[in-house]
């Protein structure tokens, strides 16, 4: 699968063949909006242990694992292409959290399980939602949390193994890093490609993403700079880069993240 931008997405479905290439035309506006959540609503319907991030959580609707630095998160409703329920939003949430929290753990991949990566909003289980109290958009609090979730993350390379729609191409927009290719070869790909990151110190790995975020509309190019040489003279000070000057002499690799 190739994304050619956030509204064309052209899906290979790993037959080899013309036949097997379709293109989905997307709404700019529906790919940025589709995705609709209510944290007092999920809590009402599904109790605060969905959300709170307490104690142990076996999910239902998604599938984790970690090989080496490198955790994996997997959408997991492949009968309905992974389509995004209020359940299923908020054990990402909870995952993302844990393996934020986790030293272990260095770079993210979010995948999906079977022929889809997301169909987007489940219509099914997110009909007449009622409106916030706060008069607010029905969107806004569960997008905001993502996107901030999204923001102070570890690195998150999405591999994208099939369709994508509406809230799936919000989600591939947050990511850092974007893979697509046929099923058959993306995962190896994009594991391989995660654990690179993942041996680079989670100290210069943050730092690098926050400059990213703080300079993304930054006009002024002074202030650029000026972030940029005071997060160079932090890391200079810190463990990570003791490390790599010994390693850099010693002609020997780096043991960062011990």
């Amino acid at each position: 699968m190739y994304l050619e931008d956030c509204h064309v997405a052209v899906v290979n479905d790993s037959r080899g063949s013309a036949e097997g290439v379709k293109a989905y035309a997307l709404d700019p506006e529906a790919a940025l909006g589709l995705w609709r959540a209510s944290e007092q609503m999920v809590g009402e319907r599904f109790g605060t242990a969905a959300v709170s991030g307490e104690g142990p959580m076996s999910y239902q609707f998604i599938l984790t694992e970690q090989r080496g630095r490198v955790a994996i998160v997997k959408l997991n409703r492949p009968e309905r292409l992974n389509a995004l329920s209020y359940p299923l939003v908020y054990e990402l949430y909870d995952a993302f959290e844990r393996f934020n929290a986790d030293p272990s753990v260095g770079v993210i991949i979010l995948t999906g399980e079977g022929r889809a990566f997301c169909a987007g909003l489940d219509v099914q289980e997110w009909q007449n939602p009622e409106p916030p109290a706060s008069g607010e958009p029905m969107n806004y609090r569960s997008q905001l949390r993502w996107l901030e979730m999204m923001r102070r993350s570890k690195p998150v390379v999405v591999a994208v193994n099939g369709l994508a729609v509406g809230g799936g191409i919000t989600v591939i927009l947050s990511c850092d890093l974007r893979i697509a290719s046929d099923q058959a070869q993306f995962e190896e790909r994009s594991v391989h490609l995660a654990e690179e990151i993942a041996a680079h110190p989670t100290s210069s790995l943050l730092a690098t993403k926050q400059l990213v975020w703080d300079n993304m509309c930054e006009p002024d190019g002074e202030k650029v700079l000026r972030r940029e040489t005071e997060v160079e003279e932090r890391l200079m000070k810190g463990p990570d880069f003791a490390e790599a000057t010994r390693a850099f002499i010693e002609k020997r690799p780096p043991r960062f993240n011990t």
